[in-house]
Formats: structure tokens, sequence, C-alpha cells
């Protein structure tokens, strides 16, 4: 009886398999201004290892810039292809940085649901979410 449940884990377990995708910041922009602050765009990019396309759900970030913070949930809504790449743009509002050159961190992760049926069908649950992290230094003139 022993071996037959760890014979299904096992089995679960492969049917969860498949390689992480990775998520790496590759720039921040400076989007609107107003007289509260300013909304920065980070631009995420996600590789799939996989050969099978990854929908990108949930992504967090936070941004400290200029002593100033911001923090953004959004539902990043995409796929990224097969053995392919995407990015896309998390907006996320400022308030009242200082102006000038400054330094921008960025720190978040995007929640995705794995290339298989099984992942698919635990994620769905809520029993297993899975997360790509990111993180990056960036100068940006904020106005």
């Amino acid at each position: 009886m022993r071996l037959m449940l760890m014979l299904a884990g096992v089995a679960v377990l492969g049917a969860c398999a498949g390689k992480k995708p990775a998520a790496a910041v590759t720039a921040v922009r400076v989007g609107e201004r107003s007289e509260s602050g300013v909304v920065l765009l980070v631009d995420v990019l996600a590789r799939n290892p996989n050969d099978r396309q990854v929908p990108l759900r949930i992504t967090e970030c936070a941004v400290s810039v200029a002593g100033s913070e911001g923090n953004a949930d959004r539902f990043a809504e995409c796929f990224v292809p097969a053995y392919g790449s995407h990015v896309f743009t998390i907006p996320v509002a400022v308030t009242n940085p200082t102006p000038g050159r400054a330094d921008v961190w960025v720190r978040g992760k995007v929640e995705y649901v794995g290339p298989t049926a099984i992942a698919q069908t635990l994620y769905n649950n809520r029993l297993r979410r899975t997360s790509a992290a990111f993180e990056g230094e960036f100068e940006a003139d904020i106005p």
C-alpha cells in the first residue's frame, strides 16, 4: 500500500514537472507625472524554457526611488510562448520622488501556471501557486 502511494505521489510530481520560467527587469521608464507623483513603467522580460505556452497571472512589484516607494499588484494577462519570451509592463505609482537623476530599485514576482494539466488544476484550485522573482537597479531622470 505504501509503495502504491509513493508511486502515485511520484506520478503527480512528475506531472507537475516542467522547467521554471524566469523573469528579469529590462528597463524602467518614466511615464506620467502629476503634482502628487510619477508613474514608473517597469518592463519585465519573461522567458519560457518549456514546450508549451505558460500563462502569466498576478504580478507584485515594489519600486524605491529618490526617497519614495511605490507598490503595484496587477494581472499580467499574457502568455509566454513555448521556448520563447515576452515583455510586459507594470505601471507603478510613486508619490513625490525628488526630481533629478536617481537610482531606481525594483523587486517583485510574477505568478504563472505551469505547463502541465495537473499544474493548471492545482493552480486553479489554489493548491499550488508558482512564481518567478525579478529585481534590478536602474537610473532614471525623474521630472
